[in-house]
């Protein structure tokens, strides 16, 4: 069948796409167009270190790449020094989310060809893909994202080049016309054409091979022995102290726990022992995610015979009537070790982390691996969130189940983990659903104020507003009552007064939050770092300044999940200045039998690998970021968690085999981290 042979063939598959006309070129920034023609293009880059692009619009006929599975850009580094190359294809240049783009490094003389995934919309109603897969965020050549170009088409790409340190004047690049490369044929085919089963007994894609595929069951107890030998007793690499601060750096004071500080203008973590500390962490450590088995049976081998409860749970989800779900890592790992799994597998886990110089932790690892005094970790709670308007995953603290459900998540974490040296801090929430600008508010303001924050909106406007007449004159409204507050129609302009209290009553309901956060965490974790709710993308940067002053008021630290390209020029606006914390990041690569590319995307494990070593040296460069965490641990299984994603991500598979490129990855940058943090 026709997927049968893509699923085989489109790592090396190459398509070339039909030239469309070709696009006007212009040079911007530190380099000169040398040549432009049909065949390739070629800039001269001005001076030893600078940035410059060229920028090439498709105005009379876009570059269609509705056929394939990404954009292809050659370039050839005729300088005597390493550069950086970056391509951004966007279909509508005043629309982030309409854009793709990645990025690679080329050495000296050398070529290298950058392909871009091009993310795709949801699948349209009807597709037979649907009916299995509904869920699933990547099929063979296909990924959706909320970020793709309109139709697939491109009207813009821009390549650019970033240099330091080049020497001599003929440094020159070349490029290839942007191009579309692998097929892109999910339309063209159905289900029907999987292999089926689609993954064997341990989960792996049946029709594909790479090195570290499981061939027989029989290899897990020797890997377990194996591992066992290798990583049950090893302690941190020589360049850490105890607990993984910098051994070598100049000592602070030790309190017995962890606490932050300002240094030569650069925020640092300082461990118990007073060492400075950054933390390179990955989130998920151990854990297993499980996959949808009800519906789709027929891509799955024969059920497992083993009844143990644990392989048959959803991750803490509340699953539907009826709905079976298995987790192939923890059936994996109970062949790998046998019934003692958890105490192996939690003694491997921290001791491969040990070794990969991996010194945090991050959210959601296995409960076993807390409290083992190997590796410093985290906690991360979900207390009760509502649904405002069409708002969901939104924190209502003005609520009594909000409240309530903090302060019994917090009780039971400090009467495991209070005064526990090893624990870095806590996470409360994570990616709440704040959204930009005054969303959250005009959403609030439409409700009855049976709800508890619309009565929290009310209070903060009494405090404003005397009485309602006095705010009716200011945004020209005519409220019987502060309980008949409403949005005044769909068209708010010239309300200045109106825009102005709903960022007020953001602030108001923001800071509710925070700071029953905060005093919850001082309450029954005392002496603990409160780390805040990792704010996302339709949050973080200008989106939402709001929220992220209200944040630096309460907490210790705070926490940003940073999913681009680069980090390289991240800011955040903070009220009080704060240690911030990158609780995610990740690029995947799509290969090893799992068809997701993660959220930023690579081409391979070697890119994959090279983009984490960048990412780091960039925010290690940051004064404020105190530390970054890998998302994650394990690589999600093909047919995708409970939610769908189906990224392969992990340090380790699914088989709990390591990926050596990105261990290798985190090594070096664990071993040169402290001194490129200490740099003036």
């Amino acid at each position: 069948m026709f997927l049968k042979t893509i699923l085989t063939s489109m790592a090396c598959m190459m398509v070339s796409a039909s030239l469309a006309a070709l696009p006007r070129v212009k040079a911007v920034g530190d380099c000169k167009l040398l040549k432009s023609d049909s065949d390739e293009l070629a800039v001269k880059l001005k001076g030893a270190s600078g940035k410059g692009s060229l920028v090439l619009r498709y105005d009379s006929e876009q570059l269609d790449l509705s056929d394939f599975s990404h954009l292809a850009v050659e370039a050839e580094n005729e300088t005597a020094g390493r550069i950086e190359l970056r391509v951004k294809a966007t279909s509508d240049p005043n629309d982030p989310l309409r854009q793709i783009d990645g990025r690679c490094f080329i050495e000296a003389g050398q070529e290298r060809e950058l392909q871009v995934l091009v993310f795709r919309d949801a699948l349209p109603a009807g597709s037979p893909w649907s009916k299995y897969f509904s869920r699933t965020k990547a099929l063979p050549g296909y990924q959706k994202k909320w970020i793709f170009p309109k139709d697939s088409k491109v009207l813009q790409v821009d390549l650019t080049v970033i240099w330091d340190g080049l020497n001599g004047q003929d440094n020159t690049v070349e490029f290839s016309l942007p191009r579309g490369a692998g097929e892109y044929a999910l339309d063209k085919t159905t289900p029907d054409d999987l292999p089926q089963p689609l993954v064997d007994e341990a989960g792996q894609l049946v029709s594909e091979t790479w090195d570290g595929k499981v061939m027989d069951l029989a290899e897990l107890p020797k890997d377990g022995k194996t591992d066992l030998g290798k990583y049950s007793s090893n302690g941190p690499l020589p360049e850490y102290s105890k607990f993984g601060g910098w051994l070598n750096g100049p000592r602070q004071k030790a309190t017995g726990r962890f606490y932050t500080k300002k240094i030569d203008g650069k925020w640092w973590f300082v461990d118990p022992e007073g060492y400075l500390f950054w933390s390179l962490g990955v989130t998920g450590v151990g854990f297993g995610e499980s996959t949808l088995i009800t519906g789709r049976e027929q891509f799955f081998p024969e059920p497992s015979t083993d009844k143990d409860p644990r392989l048959w749970t959803a991750d803490d989800r509340e699953l539907e009537e009826g709905e079976v779900v298995f987790n192939y890592l923890y059936s994996n790992l109970k062949k790998k070790y046998g019934e003692t799994w958890i105490t192996d597998h939690t003694k491997v886990c921290l001791g491969r982390m040990l070794e990969w110089g991996l010194n945090t932790c991050g959210a959601w690892p296995i409960e076993s691996v807390l409290g083992q005094k190997r590796v410093p970790y985290t906690l991360i709670i979900h207390p009760g969130q509502q649904s405002v308007g069409g708002f969901d995953k939104v924190p209502d603290p003005f609520s009594e189940e909000f409240k309530n459900g903090l302060r019994a998540e917090m009780k039971a974490l400090g009467e495991k983990y209070a005064n526990d040296p090893w624990n870095l801090g806590i996470f409360i929430d994570n990616e709440l659903h704040w959204s930009n600008g005054n969303r959250l508010p005009m959403q609030i303001i439409d409700q009855d104020s049976s709800v508890p924050a619309k009565r929290g909106m009310i209070a903060c406007l009494k405090v404003k507003y005397s009485n309602i007449k006095v705010l009716n004159k200011a945004w020209g409204t005519d409220f019987a009552s502060f309980d008949a507050i409403r949005k005044p129609g769909d068209d708010i302009s010239g309300k200045e007064a109106l825009w102005e209290d709903m960022a007020l009553c953001l602030e108001y309901h923001a800071d509710a939050y925070f700071s029953q956060c905060a005093a919850a965490v001082k309450e029954f974790l005392p002496g603990t770092l409160y780390l805040g709710c990792r704010i996302h993308g339709a949050v973080y940067g200008s989106a939402n300044p709001v929220v992220q002053k209200v944040a630096s008021r309460h907490c210790d630290v705070v926490s940003f999940n940073i999913y681009k390209v680069s980090p390289k020029g991240f800011d955040a606006p903070m009220e009080v200045d704060r240690p911030w914390l990158i609780g995610e990041f990740h690029y995947g690569t799509g290969t090893h039998g799992i068809w997701g590319r993660g959220l930023i995307p690579s081409m391979d494990v070697n890119h994959q690998a090279e983009l984490f070593e960048a990412y780091i040296d960039e925010v290690l460069e940051h004064p404020n970021v105190a530390g970054a965490h890998w998302f994650q641990w394990a690589d999600h299984v093909t047919t995708g968690r409970y939610d769908g994603e189906n990224y392969r991500i992990g340090f380790v598979s699914i088989v709990d085999r390591a990926y050596p490129t990105l261990a290798e990855a985190a090594q070096d940058a664990a071993q040169s981290m402290y001194e490129k943090r200490a740099e003036k």
